[in-house]
């Protein structure tokens, strides 16, 4: 179900985003970023690293991105950015194994890496942009394959619109990138595990089949979860 909220209202209320994000119960996640090595890391803390101490490379790349007058705005400026600038390239190309998590400051230094890559890279430049976390998450899940239209393992970045608290936008550099303004994108739902996509029209929005089929987990660098508002 898509709810739209006033200005006025979010305005007043912008608390409604930290209790929307805390409606779920968190689980504390670690993943296998380094597959070669074997590197488990607790996923809040590595990514709240990278915000507390960017390097000079990813700030400079920050800088380089024109501020915009509203987070809606910002969030597709920077997806525009990363989608135009980092080339994508597989993990068994690039690092000669199944599985690596770059940092966001090594993804800038050779403009190059995979779904997750791009979508790290959008996540710490929309928070020293200013967007709050409490907007944002990292989801990883199954997605249709662009080039196969096979369900695989993809990673993508939901923002919460400003008027649409309890939705998301997904923005994805990569696989199903398209550069709308967020008023023009289809929105998505998330319960417990299953993706729910509904399309934009004059006459409000109506169901969708979506590229996005189910989450896996999805974070940011205060909260992880497996499921989002179980059902």
């Amino acid at each position: 179900m898509i709810i739209k909220y006033s200005d006025k209202f979010i305005e007043k209320n912008e608390y409604i985003f930290d209790h929307v994000q805390n409606k779920s119960a968190q689980k504390f996640l670690t993943y296998l970023i380094d597959s070669k090595y074997r590197k488990a890391v607790e996923l809040k803390e590595w990514i709240k690293d990278q915000i507390i101490l960017p390097t000079a490379k990813v700030k400079e790349f920050a800088d380089s991105i024109k501020n915009r007058p509203n987070f809606d705005e910002m969030m597709v400026a920077i997806m525009d950015h990363v989608a135009q600038r980092v080339k994508y390239v597989s993990d068994s190309v690039k690092w000669v194994m199944t599985e690596k998590w770059q940092t966001a400051d090594e993804t800038v230094k050779d403009i190059s890496g995979d779904c997750e890559d791009g979508v790290i890279l959008q996540y710490v430049l929309a928070r020293l942009k200013g967007v709050p976390a409490n907007r944002l998450l990292l989801f990883c899940g199954d997605a249709l394959s662009p080039s196969s239209n096979k369900l695989v393992g993809h990673c993508w970045l939901g923002y919460r619109p400003t008027n649409y608290p309890l939705n998301f936008a997904f923005l994805d550099w990569c696989w199903h990138y398209n550069s709308n303004l967020i008023q023009d994108r289809n929105l998505f739902t998330v319960s417990g595990r299953d993706i729910f996509e509904e399309k934009k029209s004059k006459f409000g929005y109506s169901y969708a089949d979506s590229s996005y089929k189910a989450t896996w987990f999805c974070f940011n660098e205060n909260r992880s979860y497996v499921d989002l508002w179980r059902k």
